[in-house]
Parts: structure tokens; sequence; C-alpha cells
């Protein structure tokens, strides 16, 4: 998949991502506008849901216009470079690393707050943002875009932009929390496109790292399909059977409430697995 670099639009957008931004503009317009931001952002006040609601807005102290330029260039790349991503791994896979993304990075951030004493507003809605762009330069690591609608440059090369200017520039602002937030939401991106998606690093030098990885993970998927689902399998064969005894001698009315509440969670594993 090649976007030409003179192309920074889409003749198509998937019904899933006009709903995000629509709801991101929603909430962080109602947010700004009724001073809900200490509800919805990840705050201080430390509410269970905000990890969430925080994903789906940009906080800023007032509406103006200098917002509404950083929210409307954020909302741009979200739209440009998650259509792309939701397009190649499918609606289940998308969601799943959205939603997963936001709450990773927004405990991280929550708990770095709560454990220095931190009196901050942020969001998880720029770390998503910073997966979706790792996974789309994982994706074609040579397509190329024109940055500020000027300069062309390959999708690695837009990652290493979007890394310096999130990572790298909160480390050395000593910007603990949203250091912690882009961090987890680099490192969770790159894995799961990695382990799961079955992509491959954008940078060459990175491949030992992506063996790596890989070992790792087929090394975790053996010994849980041959350790641990193993000795559970075993387990409930000898229920089972154990069960079909008693039923032979007995009958089916002297199982149990949780004998055969058992059995149905056996049946749904298998259908599952």
């Amino acid at each position: 998949m090649t976007v030409p670099p003179w192309q920074f639009q889409r003749a198509y957008t998937p019904p899933l991502m006009k709903r995000l931004v629509q709801i991101t503009c929603a909430v962080t317009l109602a947010s700004v506008l009724f001073n809900l931001q200490r509800y919805l952002a990840i705050s201080p006040d430390g509410y269970f849901w905000q990890p969430i609601t925080s994903l789906f807005l940009l906080p800023a102290p007032e509406l103006t216009f200098g917002f509404m330029l950083d929210f409307a260039f954020c909302m741009l790349v979200f739209w440009l470079f998650g259509s792309i991503v939701l397009e190649r791994i499918g609606k289940k896979q998308f969601l799943i690393v959205y939603f997963l993304t936001g709450l990773l990075s927004g405990v991280a951030a929550a708990t770095v707050m709560h454990k220095f004493q931190l009196l901050a507003l942020t969001t998880s809605f720029l770390p998503m943002i910073l997966s979706q762009t790792v996974l789309w330069a994982m994706i074609d690591p040579n397509q190329q875009i024109l940055l500020f609608f000027v300069l062309p440059l390959r999708a690695k090369w837009v990652l290493t932009v979007a890394l310096f200017g999130t990572i790298f520039l909160s480390f050395v602002q000593q910007d603990i929390i949203n250091f912690s937030a882009y961090l987890v939401a680099l490192l969770f991106s790159y894995i799961w496109g990695l382990a799961i998606l079955g992509l491959k690093s954008p940078f060459e030098w990175m491949q030992g790292l992506d063996r790596l990885i890989n070992k790792m993970r087929i090394g975790i998927v053996r010994f849980w399909q041959w350790d641990v689902a193993g000795r559970s399998r075993k387990k409930d064969e000898a229920f089972i059977d154990a069960t079909l005894d008693k039923i032979s001698k007995e009958g089916e009315g002297s199982l149990s409430f949780f004998t055969r509440l058992r059995l149905k969670w056996i049946a749904l594993k298998k259908r599952i697995l």
C-alpha cells in the first residue's frame, strides 16, 4: 500500500473512522466549553473512567484559535494514518489497539501523576495517535507523504519525527507524565504489531529485535499450549470422565449445580479455543 507523495487526502473514509472523529470533536468541544476536562481528561482527581474518556479529547484551558489549529492538525493525522491502519488490520484489531493504547497510556500517566503528586491535565488521545503512526509506518515503511504539504518523507522518517516530537522532547523537558504515556503507547503498538499483526519494524537495524520478540512469542505460545492449556485439558477430561461415570451409576439428576456449571464452562472453552 503506497500513498503518492503529492496525495494528502483520501477518497474513502471508513465509517468507524468517521464516528471516532465525530465523537472526538464533540467531546473535545463540550469539555472545553462546559469545563468538563477535570472529569474526562486524566487529572489528579483520578476517576477510574478517565483513561478511556481522555481518548476522545485534547485538553485546553480555553477555546482559542491556536488550540483549534492544534486540534485540527491532530485530527488530520489521526484520520489519515488511522484510516490506513483500519483498512489494513481490520475493525476488530483496530479497536483493540485503539482502546488498549488509551487504557495503558492513561494508566501510566495517572500512575506517574499520583506517584509524584503532580498536578496536570493530560490525555490518551495523543499517545493513541503515536501508536497509529507506529503501525502505519510498520505497514509500509517506504510509503511517502508530503509533510506539512511541502517536504516529501517516507513513513519511517515520519515516525522518527513523531518520536522526536513526543518521547524525546518530553524527556528533555522532564515531562515525565507525557513521557511515560508516549513510551507505553510506543512499546505496546510496536510489540502488538510485531507479535499479533505480523508486521515488521520500519528500520532494518531493528530486524534483530524483531527476531528476538518473535522467538519470545513462539516460546510463550508453546508454553501456554503445551503446559498451561495442556494441564487444564487433562483436568477437564478427567472431570468429564468422572461425571459421565457418575451419571451412568446414579443418573443425571445426581449432578450438583456446580458440576453442571463447570460442564457448561468446559463446553464454552472448547467452542472458543
